[in-house]
């Protein structure tokens, strides 16, 4: 007979196997472990159970349900701690639904089933204002008359910067999918999301995901990322935005500059401000970096495609919640 270490585990047990009480003690194991700080966990616990309680109230009553409220199985997983702890780990350490169903005692079939539950609330929980905030500030900068008047309520906003990630996905077996998933710069299959944030590395906004062999700009003309952005910053950008700052000459785009076919060097003045932009734009790489902390969006992207996107934005959301204030 197969051994399954998850089956008649006791709440008492599961706790003893992630130490979880222990942890709350050594705040530095717990954020190396869950890559989120203890005080930040926290807080995410708290706004988790607000909108997990009102998830689970309208699933209650729902009028298809044929069993009174209160009726049926409990979650194995009782305590909403440890759902959030079993989310954290699976984005943390990018492991399969079998192992977190050894680790907390649960079926693979009870986790995936509380990880398609803990997706579309992740987001909200972690940063309510990453899909509104720069949606509102756009539309505070067409209200006013002048800069100083938008930056007055805006601060954060007079610099942003904008660029595209790749992470490797499977090798997809339908051959037209095959070769849009393809990037000819990594030579892997893979998929592609553009951020924009501030000088801060506060993630601003997180694109849909597109097939490794869409080029950048692409990225941004389908995203229209220019009517994303109050018309009063700054955008700053890598060389794969050739092009933008003419197509939209309206707007303040810098690119670095690039050297002319034939031309050996830049001059003096166009290298120094090649660094200086350089520095700037550096933020959106770090905060790129803090993403793939959470090892679901830096290794092998093994789940569904229609999920990938939602993925990638509660971990902006985390990276958001972890590091700025939200």
């Amino acid at each position: 007979m197969a051994f399954y270490p998850y089956k008649n585990f006791t709440q008492k047990k599961r706790e003893a196997m992630l130490n979880y009480k222990v942890m709350l003690h050594k705040p530095k194991l717990f954020a190396r472990i869950f890559g989120l700080k203890l005080d930040k966990f926290l807080v995410l616990v708290e706004r988790i159970m607000v909108l997990w309680d009102q998830k689970e109230l309208l699933r209650l009553n729902n009028k298809k349900r044929m069993r009174a409220v209160g009726g049926g199985r409990k979650y194995k997983l009782e305590r909403i701690e440890e759902k959030v702890l079993l989310i954290l780990i699976f984005y943390r350490h990018n492991v399969t639904h079998e192992m977190l169903g050894a680790i907390f005692g649960l079926d693979a079939s009870n986790v995936t089933r509380l990880i398609n539950k803990m997706l579309p609330i992740f987001e909200q929980a972690a940063d309510p204002l990453l899909k509104t905030y720069l949606q509102q500030a756009k539309e505070y900068s067409e209200k006013v008359s002048t800069p100083v008047e938008f930056f007055s309520k805006y601060p954060d906003l007079k610099t942003l910067i904008v660029d595209a990630t790749e992470q490797r996905q499977n090798r997809p077996k339908d051959e037209v999918k095959r070769k849009n998933a393809y990037s000819g710069k990594k030579k892997i299959f893979a998929n592609k999301t553009q951020i924009i944030v501030n000088k801060k590395t506060r993630i601003l906004d997180v694109s849909n995901n597109y097939p490794g062999s869409v080029h950048d700009k692409k990225i941004f003309d389908l995203e229209k990322t220019v009517e994303k952005i109050p018309s009063q910053s700054i955008l700053l950008g890598d060389l794969g935005y050739l092009g933008v700052p003419k197509e939209h000459s309206s707007r303040k785009i810098l690119l670095p500059n690039k050297k002319a076919k034939g031309q050996k060097e830049l001059p003096t003045e166009q290298r120094r401000f090649n660094k200086e932009h350089s520095g700037k734009r550096i933020v959106v790489e770090h905060a790129i970096g803090k993403m793939k902390i959470f090892r679901v969006c830096s290794g092998v992207y093994r789940g569904k495609e229609e999920k990938y996107n939602q993925t990638i934005r509660n971990i902006a959301a985390l990276v958001n919640l972890n590091y700025c204030s939200t």
